[in-house]
């Protein structure tokens, strides 16, 4: 499915992607911006909750923490640390429409596993 195509249906999990990445800024879930092996690192953790959050924020940081670690790399760049899209590319060695493809794919990965 292409995302210009499903706006729609996405929105829901866009919405949930923001309010999650609003309530992991004020409760610091530890993500490292950068560091040595993060990658593989990023992989590993769970994306761990804080302070009793909404259920659909901890539904949501649930789906974070069960996708493909690319993938995660790409939900957490974007909506944790607010990073821009061109940065991204630049730093995993992406193209814009490398970077916008992939975090498509991610936005599914996380709409698929919340069951929309």
């Amino acid at each position: 499915m292409h995302l210009s195509t499903n706006k729609t249906i996405l929105s829901g999990t866009l919405h949930r992607l923001y309010a999650w990445g609003r309530w992991g800024g004020q409760v610091n879930l530890g993500y490292p911006s950068q560091s040595a092996g993060f990658t593989e690192h990023l992989a590993k953790l769970p994306v761990w909750t804080k302070e009793n959050p909404d259920p659909d924020i901890l539904a949501t940081d649930k789906a974070v923490s069960a996708i493909e670690p690319e993938f995660k790399i790409l939900i957490v760049g974007k909506y944790q640390w607010r990073t821009s899209w061109s940065d991204m590319a630049r730093r995993y060695g992406w193209s814009k429409a490398t970077y916008f493809r992939k975090l498509e794919n991610a936005h599914w990965a996380v709409h698929t596993y919340l069951g929309h």
